[in-house]
């Protein structure tokens, strides 16, 4: 194949690749470790990939500045303990009662500092929105629409409660 038709084909396929990866995610080389709170998976997002954590494509991100923190595994328990009364209090515009549904949910756990207080950024998605079970466990992760199947709450880990929740524009 002539140099030039080579470079053609690849620069289709990659460009093709992207539009499909966009849609869903960006894979990274591996997986994430997974974590084990309560009766929940999760993994814990590398500080570098906070901001695409709290700017996906069809949600309102947190107001205010961030900064990448640790995470502590005592102040995810809190936060999950939490967790199913305040999204039955702030269901999605549909009114879909998800709460019963958050152990479906794979969560994504970002430590951050918001206008200097100690946060916790939670992504969440069901396990079954396509890409296989794990699919929330990729580093690189952006996920487009779907409506109460993904969604972000943020807690603040001083006053041990949430400060923000928006679910995804619909499908």
């Amino acid at each position: 194949m002539p140099k030039k038709r080579r470079s053609l084909v690849i620069s289709a396929v990659l460009l093709l690749l992207a539009g499909v990866g966009v849609a869903y995610w960006r894979s990274g080389p591996s997986l994430l470790p997974r974590v084990r709170i309560g009766g929940v998976e999760g993994v814990i997002v590398p500080g570098a990939f906070l901001d695409q954590e709290l700017h996906p494509c069809s949600r309102s991100a947190p107001p205010g500045s961030a900064t990448p923190a640790p995470v502590r595994l005592g102040d995810l328990y809190a936060l999950e303990q939490q967790l199913p009364e305040y999204v039955a209090a702030n269901p999605p515009h549909d009114g879909r009662p998800i709460a019963v549904e958050l152990p479906t949910y794979g969560r994504r756990y970002s430590g951050l500092l918001r206008n200097g207080r100690p946060a916790i950024y939670v992504g969440l998605v069901t396990r079954d929105l396509g890409g296989g079970p794990d699919i929330y466990r990729t580093a690189q992760w952006n996920i487009c629409d779907g409506g109460a199947a993904a969604f972000g709450v943020e807690f603040d880990i001083g006053r041990r409660g949430f400060t923000h929740i928006a679910y995804n524009g619909g499908i």
